[in-house]
């Protein structure tokens, strides 16, 4: 599909984890209410769906890479949608099943009555079966259903072994799958065979309400889901026969965008990576009004406040006005709409806001750079706890310190001119360490989507790890301030730690024996550090690599920065 996939090439058998599946998630639409996935033509390619904030129904034309507005087709007066071919749709309303010709809107066949009493909460179709399959209370039902009529009606699974409440039902190759509530506004997906029923874990399950699935073909499915109040969200996943393997157990990820159809993906290069970076549109609203959360000369300030926003309202976001910056909240269309944004998310933060009229600024855009991060678990796939902290280099200030649950997702913003630092830990995973740098040229109005695989820690040792704030000068070996609040952040992962190898490394500026000699000594500056700290001499081996193993190449100002590195390995 144009301007959607990564290309891939890879030998499966040349995996080292067996049964790893490549796997791609894409953002398709978002909204402040939930998404109901209605249906996907595998013909057309198309994905059917609605949101209350729209009167319409929508459809994703996969081809074109778009979502359009089906103007005929009322989203709020009905409850499914199944298209045919491009003349016949099937629209199911709470207590009847019609027929519908998108030619001529007078030719409607209704083809379950409510005096019929089927009771049908969710209807699909199954391309194996070539019928259709019908939730009706905890039992689901498979029809012969022709334009005229149904034809013939069997129950072929009765009183669902399932806790909770079934409210919608989808299917691929003769398998049903239920997405089914469970109270608490939390929801989850379920595929089912003939003798149980399986509760899916990651790429499906990983957050708080999953209200429906959606198959294309083998790899592919569409997921719409929602990650908190106010957040939701419509993903195409693809990942190599994923209907065969839905709650994947490794994931290796990709990073390059791809200009192929859908179903004939291609395999180019791929990374087995822990961490992955899209990028999507980002929404901040449209309209005069807004909420002033904070006026200031102080990018520091700026950002501080901003990360503060981001947790309780994902839209916010910073603009700069001369050598004044802003940290504003999402903006309306009503004035009101900003004074519930100030009561309903800002408030509870413990950020006071003022409503604004922006009049001739009404069209403004972010001048900050915002990351939406999630962790899991590198080997199961399934969300973890953890821990972040996110610091600006120059002044090595806390720009946001938080812990988060399991499945929560951390919003980061930062102004591009500067140059932060992330540490991720968590107990019982290695450290994760990102650096963004500051840029010259972004493209505002986007936003970083950012998947975070954490390392198990090994109990049988050898678990390496490179922390990347910790840089040096060319031809240094000092510990800058930001190198050692990382290794601080990092402190309790070593401490207990049988022993510690640190490994120094440099560019290829040099020779051979210089640059084996600094390394050992940055090595050294690292566990003189840790040692201050209260670790024993005797637990730190420190080993200098010189040029021999660099990360990145070296023909570049970036790639020799990034060879400058201490590496890190658990035993």
């Amino acid at each position: 599909m144009k301007r959607i996939l990564l290309l891939l090439f890879i030998s499966l058998s040349s995996l080292s984890l067996v049964g790893q599946t490549i796997l791609v998630e894409k953002n398709i639409y978002n909204s402040t209410r939930p998404i109901i996935l209605h249906s996907v033509n595998k013909d057309l390619k198309e994905v059917y769906f609605s949101s209350p904030l729209s009167e319409s129904l929508k459809f994703y034309k996969i081809d074109e890479d778009k979502v359009v507005d089906d103007l005929t087709i009322k989203a709020k007066k009905f409850k499914g949608f199944v298209r045919f071919n491009e003349v016949y749709s099937m629209v199911q309303y709470e207590n009847r099943l019609d027929v519908i010709n998108s030619l001529n809107r007078r030719e409607r066949f209704t083809i379950i009555h409510p005096s019929d009493g089927y009771n049908i909460s969710g209807i699909t179709y199954d391309n194996q079966e070539d019928a259709f399959l019908a939730l009706s209370g905890s039992d689901i039902l498979k029809m012969d259903i022709s334009p005229y009529g149904i034809e013939s009606v069997d129950t072929i699974n009765a009183k669902l072994k399932v806790k909770g409440n079934p409210s919608r039902i989808s299917s691929y190759d003769g398998k049903p799958f239920l997405a089914v509530e469970q109270g608490l506004d939390l929801s989850y997906v379920y595929m089912l065979d003939s003798t149980k029923s399986t509760k899916l874990r990651y790429p499906i399950n990983y957050t708080a309400r999953n209200i429906a699935i959606e198959f294309l073909n083998e790899d592919t499915l569409f997921v719409s889901r929602t990650l908190r109040p106010g957040e939701s969200e419509l993903v195409m996943i693809y990942a190599s026969q994923i209907t065969r393997h839905p709650d994947s157990l490794y994931l290796d990820k990709i990073n390059k965008r791809a200009q192929e159809q859908i179903d004939s993906i291609k395999a180019e290069a791929m990374v087995n990576a822990l961490e992955f970076t899209d990028t999507v549109t980002r929404d901040v609203g449209q309209g005069r009004f807004t909420t002033l959360l904070q006026r200031t000369n102080d990018a520091i300030v700026a950002m501080t406040t901003l990360n503060q926003a981001l947790q309780a309202n994902p839209r916010s976001f910073i603009s700069k006005k001369d050598s004044i910056y802003f940290v504003l909240g999402p903006k309306h269309e009503l004035p009101n709409s900003s004074k519930i944004d100030s009561a309903r998310f800002f408030t509870q933060a413990g950020l006071l806001g003022t409503s604004v009229d922006l009049g001739e600024d009404s069209l403004i855009v972010p001048d900050d750079v915002v990351i939406r991060l999630k962790c899991l678990d590198q080997r199961t796939g399934e969300p973890v706890s953890y821990k972040v902290d996110y610091y600006e280099y120059e002044t090595n200030s806390v720009v946001k310190s938080a812990r988060l649950q399991q499945g929560e997702i951390c919003y980061f913003s930062y102004i591009p001119d500067f140059k932060l630092g992330l540490t991720i830990t968590s107990e019982g995973y290695l450290p994760h360490s990102i650096k963004f740098d500051d840029q010259k040229n972004v493209v505002r109005r986007k936003q970083i989507e950012k998947l975070v695989l954490l390392q198990p820690i090994n109990e049988s040792g050898n678990n390496r790890f490179a922390l990347n704030n910790i840089y040096f000068d060319f031809a240094k070996w000092n510990l800058t301030p930001v190198a050692k609040r990382e290794l601080d952040l990092v402190f309790e992962n070593l401490k207990d730690a049988n022993s510690v190898t640190i490994e120094g490394h440099t560019d290829w500026i040099g020779t051979n024996a210089f640059n084996m000699s600094l390394s050992k000594k940055r090595a050294n500056a690292a566990k003189n550090y840790l040692v201050k700290k209260g670790m024993k001499k005797s637990q730190i081996k420190t080993v200098g690599k010189g040029e021999t193993q660099p990360r990145e190449s070296n023909k570049t100002d970036k790639g020799r920065a990034a060879n400058r590195r201490c590496e890190f390995i658990i035993n």
